[in-house]
């Protein structure tokens, strides 16, 4: 998928910083770290969700691993907290 290149912005100015090794929600797609233009907030995304993603603290978009309900554990995208941490925490 075009989108899918590091560096790659889209229309909402959401960054593709990189893949990860974790499989999506259909594999043998994998989860990419986006980071927003416009307030800097990190997040995960879907291969198919790269070019209509919106950033889910600046632009109320309903993606991102806090906007849905998952087990405590778990996000959205199927990584688990520690691999949140290790792939999208920035600190």
């Amino acid at each position: 998928m075009k989108g899918a290149r590091v560096g790659y912005v889209n229309r909402h100015s959401q960054e593709v910083i990189r893949k990860t090794p974790e499989p999506g929600t259909n594999p043998p797609r994998y989860v990419y770290v986006l980071r927003c233009r416009r307030c800097g907030h990190m997040y995960d995304a879907n291969i198919m969700e790269l070019r209509s993603s919106k950033c889910p603290k600046c632009q109320s978009a309903m993606t991102g691993p806090s906007n849905r309900s998952e087990p405590q554990n778990q996000l959205r995208s199927g990584l688990s907290v520690d691999l949140y941490k290790k792939f999208l925490d920035p600190s």
